[in-house]
Parts: structure tokens; sequence; C-alpha cells
């Protein structure tokens, strides 16, 4: 990871890499009480109260979360919230594109809303196979 004017900025595949490790350890997505404190919650969180992100959301820093949720961020769109910090700001952090960070964040959204049961296993294995994906296309852009 290299730190551009003090920020630290990950490589696509060092972003990937890690949210693929997050997912693993089971980081990404909402708890069970997360769900449970917040029965009408229905949108994905850059930060939960449990401490999970979002598969795009386990991308920022925690400075760079207490800013985005300064704003009222936390609950919006990858895409709307390039509107608020900029998308050439989020693509540098992430090393990622913001047509795959909006990509990872429908596939999560998705696993999210299909399995209300809060099988974290089967969130981590949809966000595990797109980041792979991702993984293998960026691979090849050298």
């Amino acid at each position: 990871m290299k730190k551009i004017n003090g920020v630290k900025c990950r490589t696509a595949t060092e972003s990937l890499k890690y949210i693929i490790k997050r997912a693993g350890a089971n980081k990404i997505g909402p708890t069970k009480s997360d769900l449970t404190k917040n029965p009408t919650w229905s949108n994905c969180m850059y930060e939960y109260p449990s401490g999970n992100n979002c598969a795009v959301g386990c991308l920022f820093s925690k400075e760079q979360l207490k800013y985005i949720n300064k704003y009222n961020s936390n609950n919006i769109s990858i895409d709307a919230l390039s509107n608020v910090i900029g998308v050439k700001n989020i693509e540098t952090v992430t090393g990622l594109k913001l047509q795959d960070l909006i990509s990872l964040q429908e596939i999560h959204d998705e696993a999210v809303d299909e399995y209300q049961d809060y099988n974290h296993n089967r969130i981590s294995t949809a966000v595990i196979e797109e980041s792979q994906k991702l993984l293998n296309k960026y691979k090849g852009i050298k």
C-alpha cells in the first residue's frame, strides 16, 4: 500500500485481496445484531454498528469513514458517494474503477437482501466470487 498526500491507497489487486480476506473472516455485511437493532434497515452501510463493513466500505480507512458519516453518506450508493468525495479520490484510494466498485456493491446488496437469515457464509461467498472475477480481470491489465 502506498501513500498519496498522506492517504493510504491500495492497488486494485490489494483491494480485491483485502475484500476476499475480510469476507472470509465474516467481516463483510451486517451481523444479526445490526439488523435486530434496526429491523427496518434495508440499505447497505459502509460501516455497520458492529464494525463490519460492506464490500466497498472495508476499503476506506476509519478517518475516511468518519468523513463519510459527517456528510450523512454511510448508506448511499458508491455512485452517489462519488458525487460527495469525487470519482478520482475513490478510484485512487481503492485502485478500482468506479464501475467495478458499483458491481461489488450490487453483488453485496443482492446477497444481503437474498439471505435475510443473516447467513454470512452465503454473503461472503457471493462477495468472494465477484472479487475473484475482478481480480482475474485486473491481473490481465498491466
